[in-house]
C-alpha cells in the first residue's frame, strides 16, 4: 500500500506564522538564556501552548540546530509583522 502523501508543513504552510528562524531562536532562548515560556510566548506574540509544543518538538520537530544573527528578530518588531 501506498503511503499518503503529505501536505505542505513549516514555515512553507499557508497559516504559519512563525519562521523556521523563529522556531530556532525560541528555543535558543528557552535553552540558552533560560527565559520562561510565558516570556518567549510574549515577546514572539504567540500563546504559551504553542510555545510549549515547540519547545518539547511536539511542533515543527524538524526545525532544528542554532539560528543565525540576522535571524533573531522577534515577530513583533518585524516590519511585517501586521500582515
Amino acid at each position: 500500500m501506498l503511503e499518503p502523501t503529505r501536505g505542505v508543513s513549516g514555515e512553507r504552510h499557508h497559516r504559519a506564522k512563525l519562521t523556521d528562524a523563529d522556531v530556532r531562536r525560541m528555543r535558543d532562548d528557552y535553552e540558552l538564556t533560560k527565559l520562561t515560556m510565558r516570556a518567549i510566548a510574549t515577546k514572539w506574540s504567540t500563546s504559551i501552548h504553542t510555545v510549549r509544543h515547540i519547545l518539547r518538538y511536539e511542533r515543527r520537530a524538524f526545525t532544528r540546530g542554532v539560528a543565525c544573527d540576522d535571524e533573531r528578530q522577534p515577530l513583533s518588531s518585524r516590519s511585517d509583522a501586521n500582515t
